[in-house]
């Protein structure tokens, strides 16, 4: 969704969405949320209506 925000679609027009985005395990909750973010940019995959 901030993708699409950010290329200007409005977010409003979303139906729905689906997407994946595999990462390790960490140590603590700043750091999951750091790689979960690195693996939607980097190697995730979704799909909006």
């Amino acid at each position: 969704m901030h993708k699409l925000h950010e290329i200007g679609f409005p977010l409003d027009k979303v139906i729905d969405g689906f997407g994946s985005a595999l990462f390790p395990p960490a140590p603590d909750f700043l750091i999951g949320m750091g790689r979960t973010n690195d693996a939607i940019l980097y190697g995730g995959t979704f799909i909006f209506m």
